[in-house]
């Protein structure tokens, strides 16, 4: 498609205030505003659903179908232009090849495939949990617990651990310490529950949850006096 200019003088502001754009600029202009659409989005559904567990955090996980709708959203005005290209190079009423247009189809489907298959590879826990709801398990052991540094540029502590449930069902979590700690420090469950189980201060611990994506709604120990 070319090498693509912003306006005259070389700002991106030019493309959101002039009228007499050329159509690769209205191009530009869409990608833009996409970038910043998914961006917004992600921002807005890390902020709300950022809880590690809770309905919550299960319904974020549907949240997140929107950033590939919105992916695909903005491809199709990119593949109806290149299209459009070829359409006119076939028909003899545009000069060039059709490798170009053809080429930038191959790229966006890759990317649409791409985006797609990560999602449905992410997204296919969910639609299990949501098809067979939550479930409750009793007398759940906590297995395995450590601190770990997490990889990366900022390193955090880590508490990784195993629930096991009576019928050996289990699931690890990789939860950050210092937010786990105070969680449970101000009484919140399910991680109060969860989190002295494993340090061994309290026992016969409690859980409802979705057992595919593991996030745990509810939980509780004998020590809580709770009736469920």
């Amino acid at each position: 498609m070319g090498t693509t200019e912003t306006g005259p003088d070389g700002s991106v502001n030019y493309l959101f205030t002039s009228k007499n754009l050329a159509y690769r600029q209205k191009l530009y202009r869409w990608l833009i505003i996409g970038c910043w659409v998914l961006m917004g989005y992600a921002c807005v559904s890390v902020i709300v659903f950022i809880d590690d567990w809770g309905q919550w955090r299960f319904y974020g996980g549907f949240a997140a179908m929107g950033l590939p709708l919105l992916v695909l959203f903005f491809s199709l005005r990119f593949v109806w232009a290149l299209l459009r290209r070829l359409v006119r190079v076939v028909c003899g009423r545009a000069s060039g090849g059709v490798v170009a247009p053809l080429l930038g189809l191959g790229v966006i489907g890759c990317v649409l495939w791409l985006v797609w298959h990560i999602s449905f590879m992410y997204q296919w826990p969910y639609i299990e949990d949501w098809h067979r709801g939550t479930v409750r398990h009793e007398n759940v052991a906590c297995q395995n617990f450590h601190t770990e540094l997490s990889t990366g540029k900022r390193s955090h502590r880590e508490y990784v651990f195993d629930l096991v449930a009576e019928n050996g069902t289990e699931w690890s979590y990789r939860i950050r310490a210092s937010v786990m700690k105070e969680k449970a420090e101000d009484d919140r469950e399910p991680y109060a529950s969860v989190y002295y189980t494993c340090k061994g201060e309290e026992d016969g611990l409690s859980i409802v949850l979705y057992e595919h994506t593991g996030i745990i709604t509810e939980a509780w120990t004998n020590q809580a006096g709770q009736v469920h």
